[in-house]
This record gives C-alpha cells, structure tokens and sequence, in this order.
C-alpha cells in the first residue's frame, strides 16, 4: 500500500501486502472520512462514519477489524509530533501547516474520535451496512467480508470507490 495525505493519491492492493495498523487508521479517518463536525473535510454523524470505517475495513480484508477506530488518536497524535519536530528543525512547510491550524484540527478530531469511539466500534458489530435484500449475502459465507458482498449491484458496497458509500 502507498498513498499520500489524499484519497485521491492512494493506492490499495490489500492482496499484496500485510496491513500495518497505523497506516490503515490514517487511511480510515481520510477516507471515512473520520473528522469532527469542526473539520472542513468531515461530513455525516458518527454513526454514518462508524458504518464507512466499517464498509473500509470489511472490503480491505480479513484481520481488519473495529479496533482500528482505537488506533486513529495515536496516529493522529503521532502525526502531531512529527509536525512539530519537523517544523523545529526548520522544515518550512511544517510550519505552515501548523502556521495554518492544522494541528488544532487534529487534536479535535482526536477527542471526537474518543468521545464517539462506541458508536464508531458499534457498526462492526450491526453488520454490513447495508440492509436491502440485494446486499445480504448468497450461499454459503465467505470468510473475507470484501467477496461475500461483491455480488451487490445495486450499491456495490464492498467493490467501489468511497464516495459511493456516502450517503447510504
């Protein structure tokens, strides 16, 4: 897996590789995305978000679960520090960013991801997200959640972009 700060740079072969916890949460909280109302970039309730963490992990694979939601505040955190340090050092573009409020959005977005972590975890255990006869699963399970949803063709909910999720 190798991506930028941006969905749109991302590219995901999960087949191809061994998932690293902090590389999946920061995944999730762009992609879900996973921000607090007072982010620019946030949009749906913490339900909605927990049901597209979910959907993210569910179509990653197998070994993807809801404890990546308890994973983001450390990669967030850990982000924070590398921003300072880096700005400390001179790096220009860090102090910019931090110049521009940056880290003060990812310290929100810290304690919304705390304050919102049951609810975020609770649509691990309601299923897939969605309930239409299209999207319940065919014969017999399959183990890895990403194929026993691919047969849905009305949402596609484990085979398409994100942005498709939205709103469902």
């Amino acid at each position: 897996m190798s991506f930028d700060s941006e969905p749109s740079g991302c590219v995901i072969q999960p087949s191809r590789c061994r998932w690293r916890r902090p590389d999946v949460a920061y995944a999730v909280y762009r992609f879900a995305p996973l921000q607090g109302p007072d982010n620019p970039e946030s949009f749906g309730t913490p339900q909605e978000q927990g049901r597209r963490i979910a959907a993210f992990c569910r179509a990653y694979g197998p070994g993807v679960g809801a404890e990546v939601v308890d994973v983001v505040p450390d990669r967030l955190q850990a982000l924070i520090d590398f921003m300072r340090d880096q700005a400390a050092r001179g790096n220009e573009a860090f102090q910019q960013h931090i110049a521009e409020g940056h880290i003060g959005l990812y310290e929100a977005d810290i304690r919304y991801v705390r304050a919102h972590r049951d609810t975020l975890r609770a649509a691990f255990e309601m299923g897939h997200p969605c309930r239409t006869p299209c999207c319940r699963p065919r014969g017999p399970a399959i183990s890895r959640g990403a194929e026993r949803w691919a047969h849905c063709p009305v949402h596609a909910c484990a085979t398409e972009p994100m942005e498709r999720l939205r709103g469902h």
